[in-house]
């Protein structure tokens, strides 16, 4: 995706579900319901978002029920540059494992 305004990210990420190449009929089932959840965050590198995500993410959780079948949460990171590969995984794995810890302390 090109580096864009985040509504045009959104488009183009919904675009990417809907293409014929695309595997997962999960999230394909979930976009054709309009069960995706997007949370527009700050940068990828950076630490000021990972409460706010926690907190969405939270409340996401708190809203699915065992009848939320095929349902996504999608963080776009604004204010990223192109990352490489190596990096991007870096980053991500940093603010999954910072979610997971802010999660941990304030678990609801």
């Amino acid at each position: 995706m090109n580096q864009l305004n985040s509504e045009n990210i959104i488009s183009e990420f919904q675009e990417f579900l809907r293409d014929q190449t695309f595997p997962c009929v999960g999230a394909k089932s979930a976009l054709s319901h309009d069960q995706i959840s997007f949370y527009k965050a700050d940068g990828i590198r950076t630490r000021n978002s990972d409460k706010k995500i926690t907190e969405k993410l939270q409340d996401f959780a708190s809203g699915c029920t065992s009848e939320s079948l095929f349902v996504s949460f999608v963080v776009i990171f604004e204010n990223t540059p192109p990352l490489d590969e190596i990096e991007f995984e870096r980053h991500l794995w940093e603010r999954l494992q910072a979610i997971h810890n802010k999660d941990s302390e304030n678990f609801r």
